[in-house]
């Protein structure tokens, strides 16, 4: 109860059905505008989101002009390159071939053209493996009989053959040669003495002789009226290089080598 001017009245609240009421409303409305808000931002977001992923608009003029500008490069840089090769290198001079070399044949007809093959150098001492057959076969001693015996007496270090010993030994294959003591064979009258390479089992070995070797490998001739020319213009790389070549073969056969059992003689 309560009093109004002195006198006491009933209190009236609200009916509790219409609180109830007014709270569902407000917390329906309330619902409402956060659903609302939450779609506009959710429609934002959606919006900002697909900005990043959008790629710019297509421009054919752009792409177009830049690739037909580089093939313009290129094409320009190809045609530089090609008149500046074309400028800088010329086309090579054929090289001239080198004639073959001569070798004497079975009918001895060439021997003019194999001896001036032969004085195409400078002479001297030989070196490499030829001075080393000079060195073996000419440095030692000769006996009255014309007995070559070898000698290892080397002059350089550790007993090695030294500059000196090669210069010995080419000296004393040129005093052979002019003395002809040791030349072997009959004098053919041909005015040449012919410069040997034989083999047996101990390797290769260097001899003069008077007449052709038949059967053998010549590697040179020498005048015996003119030996210093030999000396002095020998081309040594021609005679190492005929080491390659066959041997000798030609003239009369004197003695079947294989004899024949059963055949006549």
């Amino acid at each position: 109860f309560g009093s109004r001017q002195g006198c006491l009245v009933p209190w009236v609240s609200a009916p509790v059905g219409s609180r109830r009421s007014a709270n569902m409303v407000r917390s329906r409305l309330l619902a409402v505008a956060l659903a609302v808000l939450a779609i506009i931002l959710a429609r934002e977001v959606v919006f900002h989101v697909s900005q990043l992923f959008v790629a710019a608009p297509f421009s054919p003029s752009v792409r177009l002009s830049g690739y037909t500008a580089l093939r313009a490069e290129a094409a320009e840089d190809v045609e530089t390159e090609t008149e500046t090769d074309g400028a800088a290198e010329p086309e090579p001079e054929p090289k001239p071939k080198r004639p073959r070399m001569a070798r004497v044949t079975d009918k001895l007809d060439n021997l003019d053209q194999y001896y001036q093959e032969t004085i195409t150098g400078k002479g001297g001492t030989p070196k490499g493996f030829f001075g080393d057959l000079i060195l073996r076969n000419y440095f030692g001693t000769w006996s009255e009989s014309g007995t070559f015996t070898p000698s290892r007496e080397f002059t350089g270090p550790r007993k090695q053959p030294s500059r000196a010993d090669y210069d010995t030994a080419f000296e004393n294959f040129k005093m052979q040669v002019k003395e002809g003591k040791t030349i072997q064979g009959k004098d053919d009258g041909s005015g040449w003495i012919w410069f040997v390479v034989g083999q047996n089992p101990g390797g290769l070995y260097l001899y003069l002789s008077s007449e052709v070797p038949w059967g053998e490998r010549p590697v040179a001739l020498i005048r015996k009226d003119n030996p210093e020319e030999f000396f002095t213009k020998a081309d040594w790389k021609v005679l190492t290089l005929r080491l390659n070549q066959p041997n000798l073969w030609g003239g009369k056969v004197k003695k079947f080598p294989y004899p024949l059992k059963g055949a006549e003689d």
